[in-house]
């Protein structure tokens, strides 16, 4: 039903998804300022944190979720998203944090 749900539906998805965002930053946030290493070091912080996102999102949130059809991984797909994960998601977060935390000391 999900998928005839129509504008609705797509606007629910895309409210979701940028709010596992924010939340998915705010975790990096609040981690950084207890970790320090993840501000002074944010390049492979953010890198490794871009792992961690796809990890977590690819074996943990959507097997549990009532997504229809079976996850497939094959060495190529993996890479890309592992890749797209770091460089779009962790990478620009921990540089964002670590601006932030320059600006607040």
């Amino acid at each position: 039903p999900a998928y005839e749900g129509g504008t609705s539906t797509a606007v629910l998805g895309l409210v979701c998804h940028y709010a596992m965002a924010f939340i998915i930053a705010a975790i990096f946030w609040i981690a950084s300022r207890r970790l320090g290493f993840m501000t002074r070091h944010a390049i492979v912080a953010g890198l490794a944190f871009g792992v961690c996102v796809y990890v977590v999102m690819n074996f943990v949130v959507i097997p549990l979720s009532a997504f229809p059809t079976q996850m497939t991984y094959t060495p190529v797909r993996v890479a890309i998203n592992v890749v797209a994960h770091m460089i779009l998601f962790g990478l620009p977060i921990a540089l964002v944090a670590r601006a932030a935390s320059r600006g607040a000391t």
